[in-house]
């Protein structure tokens, strides 16, 4: 009888076995990918990230350093900015911070504070990248809005505190005040009541603060119907 042959030594593949339904050019393609946390990887832009991958696309937490000087730094979800993050601008050797606060899908969306370039700062609700839902927009000239937003817009029920104290309170659309709504003048100690409509008050009445805290109407204008004239401006703006 013969010497039995040798057994051969196992080989040592450069690739997985494909799993149950997958073929073996895919296995290889995975085998490929970028997973798990990287050093510093600078993408087809130009842009440098460094932090977690899955299956070759930014996923978890990491850094991205854009071109322009701006970097996010957060969470992630198949390579889009998804829960919270911190979005700066770097200008020299000082960094400004942009926004703070939560992402879906790569936009601003949910409870975050956005900085503006000129001082302003708007925190509050946002949806799909504008100003949506409730928030407070601080301006330049140090007035105050608090209220409803929808579209970037203030929309809906809000309070417009300016600069000098008075104030407006009541209905907005598409920006301006528009529906039933009452200005409080601090320094005249009065108050205006009535409807506006895009922007600009139609009808209403004076109502005078006394020292005492009561308060008494200003004497009518005369119309003929001053209920009839309410009526018809506020169909106008409804």
């Amino acid at each position: 009888f013969g010497s039995c042959p040798q057994q051969r030594q196992p080989v040592d593949m450069p690739f997985q076995r494909p799993l149950p339904g997958e073929t073996l050019s895919q296995r290889k393609e995975q085998g490929a990918k970028r997973n798990g946390v990287l050093k510093a990887v600078t993408t087809p832009s130009g842009n440098t990230y460094t932090g977690s991958w899955k299956n070759d696309l930014f996923d978890g937490q990491g850094i991205m350093k854009y071109k322009d000087g701006t970097q996010y730094e957060g969470s992630w979800v198949q390579g889009k900015r998804e829960g919270y993050g911190v979005l700066t601008q770097t200008t020299g050797k000082t960094a400004a911070k942009l926004y703070e606060g939560e992402w879906l899908a790569g936009k601003k969306h949910g409870q975050g504070t956005y900085f503006y370039p000129n001082g302003e700062c708007y925190q509050g609700e946002w949806a799909d990248g504008v100003r949506s839902g409730w928030g407070r927009m601080q301006y330049a000239d140090q007035s105050v809005y608090e209220g409803e937003w929808a579209g970037d817009k203030r929309e809906g029920k809000g309070l417009y505190v300016m600069a000098d104290g008075d104030r407006y309170e009541g209905l907005w659309h598409d920006d301006q005040k528009h529906g039933a709504g009452k200005l409080y003048y601090i320094s005249k100690k009065s108050i205006y009541k009535g409807i506006w409509q895009k922007g600009s008050a139609k009808c209403g009445e004076f109502i005078e603060i006394l020292e005492e805290g009561e308060v008494s109407k200003f004497p009518k204008l005369g119309l003929v119907d001053p209920q009839a004239v309410l009526k018809e401006a506020a169909d106008a703006v409804t």
